[in-house]
């Protein structure tokens, strides 16, 4: 007996469901298996604690600027379209 298999082509809808998957599975992989997008350590080892810095005094308001020129009326649109009634479709 002759054994033959056929590839039958990939629709589409399944080729794009794949792709949907695997550009799913791509955009939470880092998130899923916890990548730091910055490590601060030798070969990502955790370091200690930093010492805290002391705060900065508060800085000066800043002097309001000059109001702007009034711009120019507007001009008035064009009329619009009556809508179409609301019920039920045909």
């Amino acid at each position: 007996m002759t054994d033959t298999t056929e590839r039958s082509p990939i629709s589409r809808r399944r080729l794009l469901a794949r792709l949907g998957l695997a550009a799913g599975a791509a955009y939470v992989a880092p998130a899923m298996l916890h990548f730091a997008a910055a490590a601060a350590g030798p070969r990502g080892r955790a370091t200690g604690p930093t010492t805290p810095t002391q705060p900065t005094a508060p800085t000066q308001p800043s002097v309001p600027s000059a109001p702007s020129v009034p711009s120019a009326p507007s001009v008035p649109s064009a009329p619009s379209l009556p809508s179409r009634p609301r019920g039920r479709r045909r």
